[in-house]
């Protein structure tokens, strides 16, 4: 008699089911999260002003558009064009980083005397309420291949009480910033000296802005 040197049909089939996965897991290498996390930081800016600060204000919110409100970092490639950048994010919502940043460095101004965030005691008196309105927090991909940042916000200004009428609206642009298109840590860092700028400018227009309505 001849041996046999075949598996029955039941066998093999437990063979081919069964092979795949003692190979898979011999062969399966672990997964590397690549994802970075960054911040934005408070800057300081330059001063002229050596007078005691005088403006009280307050900081009811920071609005950001839906498409900036995910972690992660944006890079925009022509007019209507956004490339989401998994592997680089934001540690925390941007609006809320916003938000701790301009509070940080509002309050380091030397035109302020007083930073205030929402919400308010009815006791706390103010010159100014501001609300930020984000436009644009991002790096861009130029169609010559050049990298930039783009920060720019318009800034609500409320008299300072409770239901407080709105006073006026302030574009703002930060200065333009080149930008590799690669490195996501130099875009946090550039990103926030964009918003130290902010910081800068608001006093300074605030404070004329108080001395004409004084008159």
């Amino acid at each position: 008699m001849k041996p046999n040197f075949y598996l029955k049909p039941k066998l093999r089939w437990i063979w081919l089911v069964a092979i795949p996965f003692l190979f898979g897991c011999s062969l399966t290498t672990p997964l590397i999260d690549t994802t970075r996390y960054y911040v934005l930081d408070t800057l300081p800016q330059p001063s002229q002003s050596t007078a005691p600060g005088t403006l009280k204000l307050a900081l009811r919110r920071v609005e950001a558009p839906s498409y900036l409100k995910g972690r992660s970092m944006v890079v925009r490639r022509g007019e209507n064009e956004i490339h989401y950048i998994d592997s680089a994010r934001w540690a925390e919502p941007l609006e809320l980083a916003l938000m701790r940043v301009l509070k940080e460095g509002l309050s380091s101004r030397p035109e302020v005397e007083e930073i205030m965030a929402a919400p308010f005691s009815v006791n706390e008196t103010r010159d100014f309420d501001l609300v930020i309105h984000v436009v644009s927090c991002e790096g861009a991909i130029k169609a010559s291949g050049e990298g930039a940042v783009i920060f720019q916000v318009t800034v609500e200004v409320y008299a300072g009480e409770a239901n407080g009428k709105l006073l006026s609206r302030i574009p703002f642009n930060a200065e333009p910033a080149a930008w590799d298109g690669k490195n996501y840590s130099a875009l946090a860092e550039k990103l926030s000296g964009s918003v130290a700028q902010l910081c800068a400018q608001i006093p300074h227009t605030l404070a004329e802005f108080k001395k004409t309505a004084v008159k």
